[in-house]
């Protein structure tokens, strides 16, 4: 029975050890990387470690702000590997890439044909957006865990009843 009770709470709160995934994204906008870090839960990583590489080299380091933001200037081009570190462990990392650029470019502005790709922009609607599915899907395997989880525990629950 103790092994039961020990299998119901591992399954409850074993989401929490989720709860620490550090998420990256960037942009490129006016010429600078705006680069946001966020834990799961949409909690900002304030003062992560950003690290920037260009072919494998590490090019830029700084700390996020208390927002888990940086704004950087784009002197080396693209692709660009970004990671950022937090002081627990926690690491996520964002390949900020010509095509990802492009494409999302092409499609807003079919009608212009020399596109540079150091003047694109986003709107902040755009970027909450994209930030919005990206927790939503981190967030996926969480709600199955948490539906075993309480079928485990209302099982657990009647058996308690049963036995009385």
């Amino acid at each position: 029975m103790k092994k039961v009770y020990l299998l119901v709470l591992f399954l409850l709160f074993s989401h929490i050890s989720y709860a620490h995934k550090l998420n990256v994204f960037a942009y490129l906008e006016d010429g600078k990387i705006v680069i946001s870090s966020y834990f799961v839960d949409g909690n900002p990583c304030k003062n992560c470690t950003i690290s920037i590489y260009k072919d494998e080299k590490v090019v830029f380091q700084s700390i996020t702000d208390k927002n888990g933001e940086l704004i950087t200037e784009n002197s080396w081009g693209l692709p660009l590997k970004i990671v950022s570190n937090e002081s627990l462990g926690h690491k996520g990392e964002f390949l900020l890439s010509n095509e990802e650029i492009n494409d999302k470019n092409i499609s807003n502005n079919q009608n212009q044909k020399n596109i540079d790709s150091k003047k694109v922009s986003f709107s902040k609607g755009f970027v909450e957006e994209i930030v919005k599915k990206e927790i939503e899907k981190a967030l996926k395997p969480y709600k199955i865990y948490i539906g075993i989880a309480t079928l485990f525990g209302l099982f657990g629950i009647l058996m308690v009843f049963k036995k009385r």
